[in-house]
């Protein structure tokens, strides 16, 4: 007789219960044992194996911790599953992670799919703490980001945002013989505007020719890995049901395509002739880098894979709440209006560009996209506040037109930006870090590899930091110091330290050009049937909200 078989769905179960009992066992020999003579953060009770994972919920995140901030003070601690998360809620403890003890909070969690994708995380954004990463971040800020690399690519915001406002003129132009004025949807346009300068600025027009079905298909695989749980990210002991499930396959499947995209790219960049026309973009300047022998750092083409990948991530691969609970509904908004957006098929190859560097593009359409909507939504909202942004750019930009240049001077301007970003930072809960060795924070202890989630959106609407946290007031930003660079620490919307983002020039010299532009050339009222008390500012779902629907506004042109 052969000896009995056992069933593969059985032999699973029993395993899956073997790893459940050593987890339980580990959690609660930390909880009871591991604790002894150490002073932990507080922490709400919680839930064999998931920990706090049920208290979270599946959207607003930030909300949800600000209620357990209220309970359990600035600085507590959740369970992510078998992870330690340490929760930080105001300035001062901000103040203490990011700037007093940079140099230990300075780590950076890797996602099981994100080293599959990010070849191993050799990025910037998500590369260990080291020599390596100081070089990384060293050449993406001296030569990718730089200011002069920015002022480089001042034709072609100009460009963009005369294309933007051709087409919003179009698209609202009157559709019958009483010249009533068509609604357009103005969330879909700003996306398409951030969408078309970052892909021009990263790849100018060269992709290696592939085809647009193709392409659009490894956009997909690469979205939906995004969008699944990797079990090892929460519990690292199950590390094998990410094998059994197919996960590791999938990822090594859409990994091969993606580098198959880039180094297409590559080679139709390394083609280019050097004394040719077409003007520079952030691929070459990479490929310069490593033609010149990266300043002492041998680059090669994985790693500039891996920084055209890593500029601008914000949201994807950042949270680990992303990892448990999925991706944002404005991710997913973005992705279908990239498909719809006006102007799609008005420069070279967007959805191919789109493609090979998803990362890139949705980290910075996410966070310049969002800072422009929030920006015009409060200024619908506030029609006197709108009227002084608009007075101020008009009286400034004259009859020309807004110039470049003339940003400085718009003080209203950037004030409404940063009261925007105030009220809803692009990523509430910053770009986790970790403790790369023991240390003491409050009064507690925290261990090494603890994560740190920072609730910016708390801080931004602190009553102690701020008069009327909840009301949109420009003028608070009028004539003051505060800037994005995380000096101050109850405006961090870009965070601060050395893991700081270092594309905010890039970043809010587009959304204040694009904001002024938007305020010189057109009037703007709600459509028809809706008035200032039935539009509601409020957020969607997700890690990183945006507005709960798009902006649909009527822009009545400037008379010459």
């Amino acid at each position: 007789m052969a000896p009995p078989q056992l069933d593969s769905n059985l032999a699973l179960f029993l395993l899956f219960v073997a790893s459940c009992f050593i987890i339980v066992r580990r959690l609660w020999l930390s909880c009871n044992h591991g604790g002894q003579g150490r002073h932990l953060p507080p922490s709400p009770p919680g839930l064999p194996i998931i920990g706090n994972i049920h208290q979270l919920g599946r959207g607003r995140h930030h909300r949800k911790l600000q209620a357990l901030a209220r309970q359990h003070g600035d600085v507590f601690l959740l369970w992510l599953g078998s992870v330690p998360a340490l929760v930080v809620s105001s300035a001062s403890m901000a103040e203490e992670v990011l700037k007093n003890q940079d140099h230990v909070f300075c780590g950076r969690p890797q996602q099981h799919t994100a080293r599959g994708i990010l070849y191993d995380c050799r990025d910037v954004g998500f590369s260990p703490y080291g020599e390596r990463w100081r070089q990384l971040r060293r050449i993406a800020v001296v030569h990718l980001l730089s200011i002069k690399w920015v002022d480089s690519l001042r034709v072609l915001r100009k460009e963009e945002i005369s294309s933007l406002m051709a087409r919003i003129r179009m698209a609202g132009a009157s559709e019958n013989e009483r010249d009533k004025l068509r609604a357009i949807n103005t969330t879909e346009l700003i996306v398409s505007l951030t969408y078309s300068v970052f892909s021009k600025a990263a790849f100018g027009n060269k992709l290696g020719g592939m085809n647009p079905g193709s392409l659009r298909a490894i956009m997909k695989d690469v979205f939906d890995l995004l969008e699944t749980v990797a079990v090892s990210d929460m519990f690292p002991q199950l590390g094998w049901v990410d094998w059994a499930m197919g996960l590791n396959a999938r990822i090594k499947r859409t990994a091969s395509k993606l580098d198959s995209v880039l180094e297409r790219a590559l080679q139709e960049h390394e083609k280019k002739p050097e004394d040719g026309d077409e003007a520079a973009d952030l691929l070459d300047d990479l490929l310069s880098v490593v033609k010149e022998g990266g300043e002492g750092f041998n680059l090669d083409r994985i790693d500039v894979k891996g920084l055209i990948l890593d500029n601008g991530k914000k949201v994807t691969f950042a949270n680990p709440l992303v990892q448990i609970l999925g991706l944002s509904t404005k991710e997913h908004r973005i992705r279908d209006m990239l498909a719809t957006a006006p102007g799609w098929d008005h420069f070279p190859s967007p959805a191919d560009t789109a493609t090979a560097a998803q990362d890139h593009f949705i980290g910075g359409i996410d966070t310049t996209s969002k800072a422009i909507e929030w920006a015009m939504a409060y200024l619908i909202k506030n029609p006197r506040e709108m009227a002084k942004v608009q007075a101020e750019v008009r009286q400034i930009a004259g009859a020309r037109g807004v110039l470049e240049e003339q940003l400085v001077r718009m003080s209203r301007v950037q004030a409404a930006l940063k009261e925007a970003m105030r009220l809803h930072p692009p990523v509430p809960l910053l770009l986790p870090r970790e403790t790369i060795q023991d240390t003491k924070l409050h009064g507690y202890d925290i261990p090494a590899k603890t994560r740190v989630i920072i609730n910016a959106w708390v801080i931004g609407r602190d009553k102690e930091s701020w008069e009327n946290a909840e009301q949109f007031l420009p003028e608070r930003f009028m004539h003051n110091a505060t800037d994005y660079n995380g000096r101050d620490f109850r405006f961090i919307p870009f965070s601060a330290g050395r893991r700081g983002c270092p594309g905010i020039v890039f970043a809010t010299r587009l959304a204040e050009l694009a904001l002024a532009n938007l305020m010189y050339h057109f009037d703007w009222e709600l459509p028809e049937g809706q008035d200032l008390e039935s539009f509601q500012v409020v957020e969607s779902t997700g890690i990183a909200p945006a507005l709960n629907s798009a902006l649909i506004l009527v822009a009545k042109p400037l008379e010459a």
